[in-house]
């Protein structure tokens, strides 16, 4: 043994590993920014590094062999600790080697639909929900300034693919502090809440915000940011590099660069903006006189900052939906849509908020399926958080008749949007237009608990018990809808009628549409086949 280990420091072994060691560790430190900046792939930087691991036991091999005193004939001691050391590095190999990619997000997400239970995605530590901010202005009138900083907050935590981030329309329902953080956390399915609140005084703005376990309740992260409102844009990028930080997500260079990027440099046409951006997700597309009160604060963002590509597209979006809800389906409404997508695209066109707007256009406006699913795919990639990106995705994959891609889709939206109403009643209706009733019954009851006794949810329930159970399963769900409610008495008509009483589905049906007023849906969208 003796002589193993003189022979050892004759080759200068011990040398050889320590110098290879820290030359390979300053390499890693390098190529970690490196990929950071330049967005490498992770597998990347986890392949360099099993290749220094393989050329460690490569150098010791050849250290060995080729040391001071030239080759020497190697004993059956030598030979057994090679190969315990050639063992150790096929051991830190198999260790290290990546694991089998993720499904793609099509691949994933079709799965989760099938097993039709809700949202079975499992949270994961880079998985986070902005609650809405608490207002601590003594103005109440600025809540809907505290809304927009939220607002403002998510959008940059949602340019982050190495993040999963729910949106502000699924996050509504709860309060700015609530008690139960880890219900909240196992109801979104994220492993970590933000908290905040913000005061306003004059010019000057503070807000506080904190993240949070949501299953120990630990505090992970907090700070105060004391700014004047010329300054409160950067507090966007900064909460969401110090969270992404926090949660040791990676940020590409492309999401450094979005971050950092100013909306605009007017104080008071970014304070309209952000008063239009704190209703839209409350809005109802159901409800003109909603529109009619956000689109002259987005007018009055533009009049006041001209070169605001995001109050432009925003706004673009707004008159579209105005016009293919029919509230004023002319071509004065589609030309101001026009006209306001094309100036932010003058500005912007690189920005995946001034795309994603092209392709709504060119879905609602002009009826263009298959040119807006290309744009709204390639701005789907920049934009990987954002729930609506994914659904209008999802709508104009069954607008062409892509089921399994629709659903797919469709259920991602769901999971970064799980209280969303719209996302949810979609995907109930694409699994019913398949006639895959039993899958689409969870979905639907989900539905029920956003909307007690929502009609378009009753109907889809209804007509998915009708196929698997006729008027039996139909007669228990009925037992529980008010009777007298038109969609109940709508409802009750058509059970009538499969049941051969014509007169009594007659009789049901006029008062079902003496009950309605102009807001509810009585006509049954169904008819048993699929288009």
């Amino acid at each position: 043994m003796h002589e193993f280990f003189e022979r050892l420091k004759q080759r200068k072994l011990v040398q050889w590993a320590l110098a290879y060691v820290a030359g390979a560790f300053a390499l890693i430190q390098v190529l970690d920014i490196v990929a950071q900046r330049f967005g490498w792939p992770e597998y990347s930087v986890r392949f360099i590094i099993i290749a220094l691991a393989v050329g460690f036991f490569v150098v010791l091999v050849l250290a060995w062999y080729h040391g001071e005193r030239g080759a020497q004939r190697v004993t059956s001691a030598e030979l057994l600790i090679l190969s315990l050391l050639l063992a150790i590095g096929g051991a830190v190999v198999w260790h290290l080697a990546p694991t089998a990619p993720e499904q793609s997000g099509t691949t994933a997400q079709l799965a989760a639909t099938k097993q039709s239970s809700g949202l079975s995605t499992p949270s994961n530590s880079k998985s986070i929900a902005v609650l809405p901010f608490e207002n601590l202005s003594a103005d109440k009138d600025n809540a809907y300034f505290a809304d927009g900083i939220q607002d403002e907050i998510l959008t940059g935590l949602a340019k982050i693919g190495d993040l999963k981030v729910i949106s502000r329309t699924s996050t509504l329902r709860y309060d700015s502090k609530p008690p139960n953080l880890s219900e909240i956390g196992s109801a979104l399915g994220v492993s970590n809440v933000l908290e905040g609140s913000v005061q306003r005084v004059g010019n000057r703005v503070r807000i506080n915000v904190q993240l949070i376990g949501a299953a120990s309740d630990n505090h992970l992260w907090a700070e105060t940011y004391d700014r004047t409102l010329d300054d409160v844009f950067a507090v966007q990028s900064e909460v969401a590099q110090r969270i992404a930080g926090a949660l040791k997500a990676t940020l590409t260079g492309a999401e450094h660069a979005a971050l950092e990027r100013k909306p605009t440099v007017n104080a008071e046409a970014y304070e309209a903006y952000l008063t239009a951006r704190a209703q839209i997700p409350r809005m109802s597309e159901s409800n003109g006189d909603e529109f009619e009160r956000i689109i002259p604060a987005l007018e009055e963002a533009v009049r006041l900052d001209p070169g605001f590509a995001l109050a432009w597209a925003q706004l673009a979006d707004l008159h579209v939906l105005y016009y293919f809800d029919g509230f004023d389906a002319s071509a004065a409404r589609l030309a101001k849509a026009k006209a306001a997508l094309q100036r932010a695209e003058a500005l912007a066109p690189s920005l995946p908020e001034v795309q994603i707007e092209r392709a709504v256009y060119m879905y609602y406006g002009e009826r263009d399926f298959a040119g807006a699913l290309a744009i709204a795919q390639a701005a789907r990639e920049k934009l990987p958080n954002d729930a609506r990106v994914w659904y209008v995705v999802a709508m104009l994959e069954r607008r062409l008749g892509q089921w399994d891609a629709t659903l797919a889709d469709n259920e991602r939206a769901r999971v970064l949007s799980p209280n969303d109403f719209e996302i949810t009643f979609d995907l109930a209706t694409t699994l019913t237009l398949l006639h895959r009733f039993s899958d689409a019954l969870p979905v639907i009851d989900a539905l029920l608990t956003l909307r007690k006794d929502d009609p378009g949810a009753l109907e889809l329930k209804a007509f998915c018990l009708w196929n698997l159970e006729g008027v039996v399963g139909a007669d228990r769900m009925l037992a529980g809808v008010n009777p007298d409610s038109p969609m109940g008495l709508a409802l009750a008509a058509k059970q009538a009628r499969f049941r051969g009483d014509a007169l009594r589905a007659q009789d049901l049906l006029r008062k079902a549409i003496a009950a309605s007023n102009a807001s509810e849906r009585l006509e049954f969208t169904f008819v048993g086949t699929v288009p």
